[in-house]
């Protein structure tokens, strides 16, 4: 399981690095603007499994560690349910109060772990249904409202599938991280938790988890390579421009050079 959570909180931190490093200056594409959003959640998401993963490795400090990880996880989810929310504001010309609803289901979270007096099992819980759930819905949403964008760049056809790829393997995430919870005595908790789905599938929940993060950090990468199609593609319809006008700057003066023949021939003749 050591292995697991290495490999988990890896593929987040490769998600979030290769976004901050790959080249996309002087893009026209809106889906550059917020992709510092998904950056973080990668980040921080990678922090959260890493810390479960020094608690199963030191369980000695699992108590403060688990107090570092019950403040990280609402946070890597809260960058989400931002980049959802600050697309689909943008994109829809939705009303912008709608990006405090990230900060208010932010605040939901902090009340309901202030007043639980288990704070860590309830704060998790809170946390992946408060904004996991949303977020990840709203993340996927994002990346289809940016497929009308980049329809114009002459890109090849597997990026659109990678894209649906990328928002399908968000809302496959936000199933087995927000949906799969650990158990507790309330509905649906009670029903729905790790134990449950463990004894039915014979295979521990973090395994798919892990499965749909290599899926995210894969895609990803293979999406921001529409920056490279997209300067490509500029430098095309620059080339492609040039000719035109050089074409036509040619006739003109072929035209031109007529002209002058046929004139300097009038001279001559008078």
């Amino acid at each position: 399981m050591v292995f697991t959570f290495f490999i988990y909180g890896l593929s987040f931190f490769s998600l979030g690095i290769i976004i901050y490093i790959y080249p996309r200056t002087n893009t026209q594409l809106k889906l550059a603007d917020d992709l510092w959003l998904l950056a973080n959640f990668g980040l921080s998401h990678g922090v959260n499994e890493w810390l479960d993963m020094f608690i199963l490795i030191a369980p000695e400090h699992a108590a403060i560690l688990g107090d570092v990880r019950m403040v990280v996880l609402p946070i890597s989810f809260f960058f989400l349910v931002q980049f959802g929310m600050n697309n689909l504001v943008k994109i829809k010309n939705k009303n912008a109060a709608l990006k405090l609803v990230p900060f208010c289901l932010l605040a939901f979270w902090i009340i309901i772990t202030g007043v639980s007096s288990q704070k860590l099992l309830i704060g998790d819980i809170a946390a992946r249904y408060l904004l996991c759930v949303p977020g990840t819905l709203l993340t996927a949403y994002a990346l289809m409202l940016h497929l009308p964008d980049c329809s114009h760049i002459h890109q090849p056809a597997h990026l659109k599938h990678m894209m649906k790829l990328t928002a399908g393997s968000f809302i496959f995430y936000g199933f087995f991280s927000g949906i799969i919870v650990p158990e507790a005595w309330f509905f649906p908790t009670s029903i729905v938790n790790y134990t449950a789905f463990f004894d039915i599938v014979g295979i521990p929940i973090q395994f798919f988890r892990t499965f749909c993060a290599a899926s995210m950090a894969y895609t990803v990468t293979r999406i921001l390579s529409i920056f490279e199609w997209e300067t490509i593609d500029s430098l095309i319809r620059a080339h492609d421009s040039l000719e035109n006008s050089v074409r036509m700057r040619t006739a003109s003066l072929q035209e031109l050079n007529i002209e002058l023949r046929e004139a300097l021939e009038k001279t001559k003749k008078t």
